[in-house]
Order: C-alpha cells, then sequence, then structure tokens
C-alpha cells in the first residue's frame, strides 16, 4: 500500500514515513 502512495504522490522517503507514523498514532488512538 505504501509503495503504491509512494508512486501516485511521488512523496519523498521522509514524507512517508512521517505519514506512516501519523498513521500508526491514530489508529493507537482510536484503540483505546
Amino acid at each position: 500500500r505504501i509503495a503504491a502512495l509512494t508512486k501516485t504522490t511521488g512523496m519523498s522517503r521522509p514524507e512517508i514515513i512521517r505519514q506512516a507514523i501519523r498513521f500508526a498514532l491514530d489508529a493507537a488512538k482510536g484503540k483505546s
């Protein structure tokens, strides 16, 4: 899924990592 995002948006790797961390944090908030 992240690979697809890279191809479509052309984001740099740091941005992808930042988005992944944000997504993980949001998921954690939703669970708790």
